[in-house]
């Protein structure tokens, strides 16, 4: 997906196991000789989905799905060599806990190849969405080195908080169609007020007028 006349812009988005993950790229800055798309940890900001605290609880499944870390690697170059960075995050500051060489799992002369690699996924299980953290390194043969975005993880299947600016929060945060019935009542209710408050206030002021014009009429007749 793309917005190229505007913005110069694209997003890979990759399926893997249900799950659900995206990349963008920004290429007003320029060209990539690397982009990277982590498909497994999900990003707990983002992408996580109602199943994915059925699949945790769910022994079998978990070790197929949440057992191994994965990422896609488009490079123009050939890839030496590809880790997997997970940081703890303490009073603002990161902590690495894990760092690991991943394996290439599909054929080498795709452009585009995946890596994995098994991970004790049991010791990052938390209660906070964004304790912990991780990204993804790659080397290519020329030894240039490339880094995923840092983006947080919770294997609970956790959400964590996003702060939005205003547009994305239009876009991407907005759930429009739970808000749907709530905006089309108070629309309606909107409308139905501009009809009947005028029309009470026309009752309103003509029945203080027809009673202020009488009220002199009827004092002189009783007199």
């Amino acid at each position: 997906m793309g917005d190229w006349r505007s913005a110069r812009s694209m997003r890979i988005l990759a399926i893997d196991s249900g799950h659900v993950s995206y990349t963008d790229m920004d290429f007003r800055f320029g060209s990539r000789d690397v982009i990277i798309v982590p498909t497994f940890a999900l990003d707990s900001r983002f992408m996580q989905r109602s199943s994915y605290h059925h699949d945790f609880t769910c022994q079998a499944t978990a070790t197929t799905d949440i057992g191994t870390v994965r990422t896609l690697v488009f490079s123009r170059y050939k890839i030496e060599s590809v880790t997997v960075e997970v940081y703890e995050s303490h009073s603002g500051s990161l902590r690495l806990v894990l760092e690991q060489e991943m394996e290439r799992t599909s054929a080498t002369g795709a452009r585009g190849s995946m890596f994995t690699v098994p991970w004790h996924w049991t010791e990052f299980v938390d209660k906070s969405p964004d304790r912990y953290w991780f990204q993804i390194e790659t080397v290519d043969m020329s030894g240039e080195i490339y880094h995923s975005e840092l983006r947080p993880f919770s294997i609970n299947g956790l959400t964590a908080k996003v702060s939005w600016t205003w547009k994305e929060f239009q876009v991407m945060g907005c759930q429009w169609n739970q808000l749907y019935y709530p905006i089309m009542w108070s629309t309606l209710a909107f409308l139905f007020s501009l009809v009947l408050v005028p029309q009470t206030s026309l009752t309103f002021f003509e029945n203080q007028f027809m009673s202020k014009f009488l009220s002199p009429k009827m004092t002189r007749r009783s007199s």
